[in-house]
């Protein structure tokens, strides 16, 4: 009887391959999903079609010349440092001819990206020309006709691209497809002298297939590099571990070590029992350490690099917040020129200044207000969150796992950044990690006071950022409860009395949201967010988002930017690499039920921002940061399953040949996979030794300036006292000088907007006694001049 184990090697061999042949088939599909536009002219009149949509251009005259407008080829959104560098042509000129840059333009293909292709030119029904790859800058010279019809695709549509079609009468149609500002601009320009005219600028992108195309082609190339990284490995042990059976055919014999350590994590947390035992038990001290040593370095962030201070209007409101919410306030008597003090999240209603967030990242920040270290509130969050997360994957898997887990946390960039900032990203995701973590403990047989604190980190995390905490805990619940499903069959009941007290414990915190509510906007059910922006809410259609209209286009395109720099920033690694080592257990068949969950738990959570209208890219990908447990546990899972296999590989080289050549009886395998040591550790030198350092770079004196790098010191230690500080920079008011004031407006100095001599005189009036200065911004720096 022939065994089936014969065969199996083979036959996971042909799987690969055909999933392989799958996947390029795929990656080819994708690409073939561009952006059609087509130009009908007919008797000097002219209409665009593009995107499901039909606009008039109106009279054009006689068409003499098709042209597509240069661009700097290595310019494009996001690339090598995370940050946006489209207005960087130098310093990315001055990269491109690295090694460094061409290896993650080839990986991402930028060559490919944003480029015409299939251009065809018909006059009266005939084609007269197509070129199936324009070159950049290139034009086409037209057959006169009277009727002609123009089409050309754009592949993988990524920076603002734009077509010139010009008349004989040498006016010019420039059209411009925006993806990032959601328009097709429309200019006519009748001569050199005359200024263009825009003729419209519909709405863009209404039709979601080329922004799907890019998504899902992002996901197949991921599997594409997570197939290469277990073939590099396989093939790398494999040869380690040949040379190393030469090498004991020719050394002295003697009794071979057998292997120590068991590499395969399983998921079940077999290795440990983490459920009975204190951190300091689970982890090895090195944890501690480089947890202590993160600490310092985020909080080195927040007070050097961000001077202790927000850096964006979203943080100004939260830091606005805190410092109300510790002197006993939720909202404060509206200033004397309130003009002059403006800020977009901040609301002037019914004689009242408040916010419009929910409290609960204020009401976090206000211990820090009280000691007079606010900025080192966050960086204390996130470092225990990074605790609880290897809490947690030690309860779901082990503890290496857990320990793999934290230190890829530790060396997050995207982490410490945020984890730095005044936003409420690093708030909620404490709130809903230690939630998380009770709920487990509970659901594995601990006592009942977890759900109680369970209860309570999931309300503050409502009362933090609510939408991202009902969705979450709507899916972590069951999902811990179908993980745990063999302690709930042992003893169900149990679950009876503390799911009363977790359901109580949250009705408060939903009393409190209602109440506050009611006293600021007069209406409960009303937050000040709906008083404030009335678009400003998840969901699709006309008055959505500050672009007038959300489509599903528009979040594929939302997607397509933040998975971009999710796979800069997460761990400062080469672009596919990042998320690489996710899919592995699920390719291998390693996969156990906590890593079905924790993906599903990832795609819903990050998937379910396609509905909203804006990105939020600022310090990375921040709306993603909720899924950071979810990265780093997959990540760490990936990891050690390649490891894994590794190891396999040399226990099946001993089984096919042991009965071959005499030395492998005897050969014991690796009990580690030495290129996946090699692998990771590669990876993280590229972080510390390049991707760091020009975080580091990138981040100094950290502000919405038009010169980079300028010395902020004069605004965060004026030399001046009893005083007011103008500038008449509303990005730079809203984003920075708003936060420094004291919300009363007592402060020793305060500052101010301001832009014409009336301005100045309106607050002369209302702050009497103090001397103002105008704060000037120029290339040598910052000055201060009496007015």
């Amino acid at each position: 009887m022939i065994k089936w184990a014969r065969f199996r090697l083979p036959l996971i061999i042909v799987i690969f391959i055909m999933l392989v042949l799958a996947l390029l088939a795929a990656d080819r599909l994708c690409y073939e999903q561009a952006l059609a536009v087509e130009i009908d002219t007919h008797d000097g009149v002219g209409t665009l079609h593009v995107d499901g949509q039909t606009i008039s251009l109106g009279s054009i005259g006689i068409p003499t010349t098709f042209s597509f407008a240069p661009h700097d080829p290595v310019i494009h959104e996001y690339q090598l440092d995370g940050i946006d560098t489209t207005n960087d042509g130098d310093y990315l000129h001055s990269m491109a001819s690295s090694a460094y840059y061409r290896f993650q333009a080839w990986m991402r293909d930028l060559d490919g990206t944003s480029r015409w292709r299939d251009l065809q030119v018909r006059a009266d029904g005939q084609l007269r020309g197509e070129i199936d790859w324009p070159a950049n800058g290139s034009q086409v010279a037209l057959p006169p006709s009277a009727s002609l019809n123009i089409r050309v695709r754009l592949q993988r549509p990524e920076i603002p691209m734009t077509l010139k079609l010009t008349a004989k009468n040498r006016t010019t149609f420039s059209i411009t497809f925006d993806r990032g500002n959601r328009q097709i601009t429309v200019f006519q320009e009748r001569s050199r002298r005359s200024p263009s005219k825009l003729l419209t600028n519909p709405f863009f992108p209404l039709d979601p297939t080329p922004f799907a195309a890019m998504v899902a082609d992002f996901l197949v190339r991921t599997v594409l590099w997570s197939i290469l990284l277990l073939v590099l490995v396989l093939f790398g042990d494999t040869t380690f571990f040949l040379i190393r059976a030469v090498r004991h055919r020719f050394a002295q014999p003697g009794v071979p070590k057998r292997a120590t350590m068991q590499t395969e994590m399983n998921g079940t947390g077999h290795n440990v029992h983490p459920h009975r035992r204190y951190p300091f038990h689970i982890f090895h001290p090195i944890i501690f350490v480089a947890l202590g040593g993160s600490l310092l370095f985020v909080s080195w962030i927040a007070l050097v690099l961000y001077h202790a201070g927000p850096h964006v209007s979203d943080a100004n409101a939260y830091f606005f917040a805190a410092k109300m919410y510790a002197i006993g306030r939720f909202s404060i008597p509206t200033p004397l020129a309130p003009d002059r003090f403006p800020q977009g999240f901040i609301i002037d209603y019914n004689g009242q200044w408040f916010t419009q967030y929910p409290p609960g990242t204020g009401l976090t920040l206000v211990p820090g207000i009280w000691l007079g270290v606010p900025w080192l509130i966050e960086p204390l969050l996130g470092t225990f969150t990074l605790l609880g997360i290897g809490l947690i994957a030690a309860r779901l898997y082990d503890r290496h796992v857990a320990m793999l887990a934290i230190v890829l946390g530790v060396l997050s960039p995207f982490y410490s950044y945020l984890a730095a900032s005044y936003l409420s990203h690093a708030v909620v995701l404490f709130y809903l990690v230690w939630g998380w973590w009770a709920l487990l403990r509970f659901a594995q047989g601990e006592k009942g006071w977890n759900m109680l604190l369970s209860a309570a980190s999931f309300g503050m995390a409502g009362l933090t950022r609510e939408l991202d905490t009902i969705l979450f805990v709507i899916l972590v619940l069951p999902g811990v409860v179908l993980l745990t499903k063999r302690c709930q069959y042992k003893n169900g009941s149990r679950w009876i009395i503390p799911g009363i007290v977790f359901a109580a414990t949250i009705i408060p915190f939903i009393g409190i949201t209602l109440l506050l509510n009611q006293a600021l906007t007069s209406n409960a059910l009303i937050t000040p967010r709906t008083l404030n922006l009335p678009y400003d809410h998840w969901g699709f259609g006309k008055d959505v988002g500050f672009y007038g209209q959300h489509t599903l286009a528009a979040g594929f395109v939302n997607m397509d930017q933040l998975l971009t720099t999710l796979s800069f920033d997460l761990f400062g690694w080469p672009f596919y690499f990042t998320l690489a080592f996710i899919p592995i257990p699920f390719l291998t068949g390693r996969a156990k039920s906590a890593d079905w969950f924790i993906l599903a738990l990832l795609c819903i959570m990050a998937g379910s921002y396609i509905g909203y209208y804006y990105h939020g890219i600022y310090l990375g990908p921040r709306y993603f940061f909720e899924n950071l447990p979810t990265l780093l546990i997959l990540t760490a899972r990936g990891i050690f399953t390649l490891g894994s296999c590794g190891v396999a590989i040399g226990q099946m080289i001993c089984q096919w040949f042991g009965t071959r050549i005499k030395v492998m009886k005897s050969l014991a395998p690796f009990d580690i996979s030495i290129t996946t040591g090699i692998l990771v550790t590669a990876l993280i030198l590229c972080n510390l030794l390049y991707f760091m350092p020009q975080q580091i770079t990138a981040y100094q004196n950290l502000a919405i300036l038009p010169y980079n790098h300028t010395d902020l010191s004069l605004i965060y230690h004026p030399p001046v006292h009893h005083a007011i500080i103008v500038t008449n920079d509303y990005s730079i008011y809203e984003s920075v000088l708003f936060g420094l004031n004291d919300p009363l407006l007592h402060g020793d100095v305060i500052y101010a907007y301001a832009q014409t001599i009336p301005d100045y005189t309106e607050l002369q009036a209302a702050f009497p006694g103090r001397q103002l200065y105008h704060l000037v911004i120029d290339p040598n720096g910052l000055t201060l001049q009496p007015t």
